[in-house]
Formats: C-alpha cells, sequence, structure tokens
C-alpha cells in the first residue's frame, strides 16, 4: 500500500530522471569553450611575442655576435695591453704608399662569419685570413674598404691556442681603403700566419661593396637582398 511519502519520492526520483541527461551535456560544453577560450589565449600571446620582436630589431641593433673567430680575439689579448687605431689622412704617415697590396704577405684561405640586418641595413662579422709570409716584415695591410674594424689579433700557428703577437698600432687611410696592423715584433719569412678581424659597416647603397638590393616575387612581394 502507497503511502503519500512514496508517492512524493517516486516523483523525486522521476523529476531527476527526466533532468540527468541534459546535465550531462554541460561538462562537454564546458571543454569546448575551454579549448578555444586557450587556442585563442596561445594566439594572442604568440602575436604579442612577434610584435615585440619586431620592434626590439627594427628599433635597436641586433646583439653582439659572437663566433668561434670572435672569442679567438678576446683569448689572444694579452691583460693590459694597449693598441691604437688611428684613421690616417696623410699619405707620409703611412707606412705603405701603392694602391695595391704590398707583396710580403699571401693570403691562402680565410673563413668569414657574417651577420646582417636588413632592417636597420647594419652588419657585423669576424674573418680569419690564413697568410704566408715571403718576406720579413712587421706591417700587415689589408683592403678594408669602409669597414669599421673594432678589434684585431695576429697568431701563428703554435700561439693559435695561447697569447697572440703583440700588436703596436693600427692605421686606416681611407683614400685607399687600406688598414695597416704594425706589430711589435716581425714577422718571418717563410712563417704561417693567422689574422683575425672583428668589424661593423653599414650596407651601401650603391653598387659597390656589400650592397643591398631588391627583388619582386612571384605574388607581388618586394623583398630585399644584400650583395
Amino acid at each position: 500500500m502507497e503511502t503519500d511519502d512514496d508517492e512524493f519520492d517516486w516523483k523525486t526520483r522521476k523529476i531527476f530522471s527526466r533532468s540527468e541527461n541534459p546535465l550531462r551535456l554541460f561538462p562537454t560544453k564546458r571543454k569546448q569553450i575551454h579549448k578555444i577560450v586557450l587556442k585563442y589565449l596561445v594566439f594572442f600571446i604568440s602575436l604579442s611575442l612577434a610584435a615585440a620582436l619586431v620592434g626590439v630589431i627594427t628599433q635597436h641593433d641586433f646583439l653582439p655576435y659572437f663566433t668561434e673567430h670572435a672569442r679567438e680575439l678576446s683569448k689572444h689579448r694579452t691583460k693590459g695591453e694597449e693598441v691604437e687605431f688611428l684613421s690616417i689622412h696623410d699619405i707620409e704617415k703611412f707606412p705603405h704608399k701603392d694602391l695595391r697590396l704590398p707583396k710580403d704577405l699571401k693570403p691562402l684561405n680565410y673563413k668569414l662569419n657574417l651577420r646582417v640586418n636588413l632592417t636597420t641595413l647594419k652588419y657585423n662579422g669576424v674573418v680569419k685570413i690564413r697568410m704566408a709570409c715571403d718576406q720579413t716584415t712587421r706591417y700587415v695591410i689589408l683592403h678594408c674598404g669602409d669597414l669599421d674594424v673594432t678589434n684585431v689579433s695576429v697568431t701563428t700557428a703554435e700561439s693559435s691556442r695561447g697569447r697572440g703577437l703583440l700588436l703596436k698600432r693600427i692605421l686606416a687611410f681611407k683614400r685607399h681603403q687600406q688598414l695597416c696592423i704594425e706589430l711589435r715584433e716581425d714577422l718571418r719569412a717563410g712563417g704561417v700566419y693567422y689574422v683575425t678581424l672583428e668589424f661593423k659597416s653599414k650596407i651601401s647603397d650603391r653598387l659597390e661593396g656589400f650592397y643591398k638590393s631588391s627583388y619582386t616575387t612571384e605574388t607581388g612581394m618586394k623583398r630585399s637582398v644584400a650583395f
């Protein structure tokens, strides 16, 4: 025999039974919403980081560029060593008078590392030149163009892992686009030496040296290149 309490309990179970299926849908919808929100969040964070990176590259010069050869420059420096960097305008004060390089040293090969920024139109790099000495000399004469040479070292094969040769001064004669590295000791005939230079400059807008150019892709986009 059913009582009023039994009837109430039966109606209560029936109400919860009818509403059971709709309630099960809510967790699934919540998961879908969470996934969508997460995707948009990741997208906006990535976009913000990309915009910040572009701003840094555009407004500031690139970060210091360290390579194997750049590390050698500091390794071969003697503690307390001071080297004069001078710009010469009078040819009489420059050890070499000819437009052509002297034949005392003959380049054998070189390794070059460049870091180019087509946004700021600047670049820097490090070059390591292997040279054979045909005649004893105390001067290393190189073509430098418009390069701003910031660091130099000269080593032998024996001293490549230790201290480099002592430098006296570095002279730049812009009229001939030449750089003179004067040492405190001679480079001996028959020896092999390594000259390492760190440099920086601007990409030229003229068709000479390291210059800028551009081309148009098949889709009509204009791209910049440097040669």
